[in-house]
């Protein structure tokens, strides 16, 4: 299963819940004007950390080399709605730029070619 998760955009620091893989985590988005980009923390219900300060950048798996062990099996993507393959900024994060989660059964399904 593909997640698009919910996105505020122009709103410089929010966070939300998503279930992914079958566990609920919270998300914690901010952006940075220093850097002029946005960053994002996943952490447990409980408030543990699972990783932090991951930069979203288009079409890259995001955290996908911060496997923590209560870091969920699939992988977060974000994707450029233009095609123009442009970070997002404070105001299109969440519209021109969305954000996704690929289940770890869709992950699989990739590698094997299935879909």
């Amino acid at each position: 299963m593909i997640v698009k998760l919910s996105l505020q955009p122009g709103v410089p620091f929010f966070s939300v819940d998503h279930v992914l893989d079958g566990v609920q985590y919270t998300l914690a988005f901010r952006w940075v004007a220093r850097d002029s980009g946005w960053f994002f923390d996943l952490t447990t219900t409980q408030g543990e950390a699972v990783f932090r300060g991951v930069r979203v950048c288009v079409e890259v798996g995001l955290g996908s080399a911060l496997q923590a062990p209560k870091s969920p099996p699939g992988r977060f993507l974000a994707l450029d709605n233009s095609g123009k393959r442009q970070d997002p900024t404070l105001e299109d994060f969440g519209t021109r730029v969305s954000l996704f989660y690929l289940d770890l059964e869709t992950m699989r399904g990739f590698v094997a070619g299935t879909l």
